[in-house]
């Protein structure tokens, strides 16, 4: 069952540790979440929220070094996080729900740079095995970064607008495997750390722990027989 899922950016953490840049929240592909694919950028002063790439807010900062942690926005009203950092690539907030149930978390991921040891063009042609097991939810064990993920009697059915798809995507200098439930709704994101000749090396990824391998899959692996271009 899928779950939605909103997001109050404001944001705890210790003082003492460099969160400037920009990070993106990681997301299960079994959740919807709002703003769609959250990215933050943290600078001195400020907390700017984007979903994917396109601006939404930006929200001034006001640091407690008392309590270590952030204030977003200056009014009387403010929601207060605790905090977790296990390490200087992940930031972890809590946000307190009604009635003193069990606080929601929320993990984001550092963007990095993305290493490209690889043309762009020549792993669009690729296939790579998925890091999710098959479920409901990922019906499919491969990743292709062009066409559709629909067979070919499925998208006569639904409409190629309708298909379930991956596409390759960049914010900065980050590139993203995102995926798309359709021609228009970005559901997840996972970003990349390395592009190589037979495999992709992603991170930020529900459920796994520091960097995973898609190895690529050398003998293709129907899906359609139609290529649909991105």
């Amino acid at each position: 069952m899928k779950h939605l899922l909103t997001l109050f950016i404001s944001i705890q953490f210790t003082i003492a540790q460099n969160l400037e840049g920009k990070w993106s929240l990681i997301i299960s592909n079994e959740t919807y979440s709002y703003p769609e694919l959250t990215v933050i950028e943290i600078t001195k002063k400020d907390i700017i929220t984007y979903s994917f790439d396109t601006l939404l807010y930006r929200n001034k900062l006001k640091i407690d070094t008392i309590n270590n942690y952030f204030k977003e926005g200056f009014s009387k009203s403010y929601h207060e996080y605790k905090y977790g950092l296990p390490n200087k690539n992940k930031l972890i907030t809590y946000l307190p729900t009604v009635h003193n149930a069990e606080k929601a978390k929320f993990v984001y991921v550092r963007l990095l740079p993305t290493i490209i040891n690889h043309p762009i063009d020549e792993i669009l042609k690729k296939q790579y095995k998925h890091f999710y097991p098959v479920t409901f939810a990922n019906k499919q064990p491969i990743i292709k970064l062009s066409g559709v993920m629909c067979s070919e009697q499925t998208m006569k059915f639904l409409g190629q607008e309708n298909c379930n798809r991956y596409r390759l995507e960049i914010i900065d200098s980050t590139y993203f495997i995102v995926y798309y439930t359709n021609q228009k709704h970005k559901q997840w994101m996972v970003p990349i750390k390395e592009i190589n000749h037979d495999h992709l090396i992603v991170y930020g990824v529900h459920g796994k722990e520091g960097f995973v391998k898609l190895n690529e899959i050398k003998e293709i692996v129907p899906t359609q027989k139609v290529f649909i271009k991105n």
